[in-house]
């Protein structure tokens, strides 16, 4: 848990895991804070990150969070009178003035259908939970699956990675000095490219190699987890290194499917006019959960385009290493194609096949004039 307080009010994140009886956590974050405004905010609706909400809830303040995790939340608070209506249901874009700290939520589905990360530009901070899992060297395991499908992870960082990028080129932070602060790390992971790359390579190794390669035996076996995918090294720079041990379900990981078959679309770009800015709107990740946490359908593919413009780059990258992709019917030339634009909106069809050549989803993206 992080309490972070500014000039005007102080901003909890998580509400961690506490027996009946335990000290009331609202009371203890106002002492420590010095004010009583203070509200909560829910990463994700796992019990050690949710337990005690009844705590702020009693105090009349608000409660956070993506309401995709909303019912598994509700299962393990320390009050069973919270409602629904006691949450302020949040989405990607909300923002958080404390007074001289400004904390930025992103929507980070794959740990959990609703997980969400928040950062702090102006300090290079980036406060992600369990979404980006932890390197601590004493944890069975870094980032847990359960029994979700990776895929819609893999989708999630890719987007991520590519919206930190953005804010590094337009000086909005300083991608190369965040630090991140996990929910299971006793020290910040100080290179988050670099940790972005090894928790994608962990997925990444599943969605091209499937479970029954990529997953070796679980370090923590239970019901929801028989397999892990590892990625990076654990003991290197004296155990600051990045490491993910990825566990999860070997029966689910894929959703019981052949790697082979894998035909998804991970992430897109459409930019104009030499710009490098993503014109995608209301973009997190490709896919949604479906039933059981399987991937599932595709989010409405939009991209803003501004009047006037001629023509657009849209650079798809497939799901699967060895996919392939078209746009409109064509293959990609160095990664993207070049799409003519008439002036008025129209849609564009990106397919992406399997490694087997034969499987295939097809998608339909609308490019928007503004």
């Amino acid at each position: 848990m992080y309490l972070i307080c500014g000039s005007k009010s102080a901003l909890l994140i998580d509400a961690g895991m506490a027996p009946e009886n335990a000290e009331n956590l609202y009371d203890y974050c106002r002492t420590l804070a010095g004010t009583d405004e203070v509200d909560l905010f829910i990463s994700h609706g796992h019990p050690d990150h949710t337990t005690q909400i009844g705590d702020f809830v009693k105090a009349g303040r608000k409660v956070y969070m993506n309401k995709n995790d909303l019912e598994m939340a509700k299962k393990f608070i320390n009050d069973k009178t919270v409602s629904d209506s006691d949450f302020t249901f949040i989405e990607e874009g909300q923002q958080f003035n404390l007074g001289g700290v400004t904390l930025d939520a992103y929507f980070l589905p794959g740990h959990t259908p609703g997980s969400m990360v928040l950062l702090d530009k102006a300090h290079n901070i980036l406060y992600s939970s369990d979404g980006l899992g932890c390197n601590r060297r004493s944890v069975a395991d870094s980032l847990t699956l359960a029994s979700n499908d990776c895929r819609v992870l893999l989708s999630s960082l890719e987007v991520f990675t590519d919206k930190m990028k953005a804010l590094d080129a337009a000086g909005e932070i300083d991608l190369d000095a965040v630090e991140t602060w996990t929910g299971h790390d006793d020290y910040p992971i100080c290179d988050l490219p670099g940790h972005l790359r090894t928790v994608k390579e962990a997925a990444q190794n599943i969605v091209d190699y499937g479970p029954s390669t990529a997953m070796r035996d679980s370090v923590r076996n239970t019901a929801d987890s028989n397999g892990a995918s590892f990625a990076g090294d654990r003991y290197a720079f004296g155990g600051t290194g990045h490491f993910i041990c990825m566990n999860g379900k070997k029966e689910t990981a894929l959703g019981g499917q052949d790697a082979a078959t894998v035909s998804e679309l991970a992430n897109l770009k459409v930019t104009a006019d030499q710009s490098a800015e993503n014109l995608m709107q209301n973009f997190s990740s490709v896919h949604q959960f479906g039933e059981n946490n399987t991937v599932g359908a595709a989010y409405e593919l939009t991209a803003a385009v501004p009047s006037g413009t001629k023509q657009v780059t849209i650079s798809p990258t497939a799901m699967a290493s060895k996919g392939s992709v078209q746009v409109n019917g064509q293959p990609l030339e160095n990664g993207s194609a070049a799409v003519d634009l008439s002036g008025e909106n129209q849609t564009v069809e990106i397919t992406v096949t399997a490694p087997n050549g034969t499987d295939s989803k097809s998608y339909t993206l609308n490019l928007v004039v503004k």
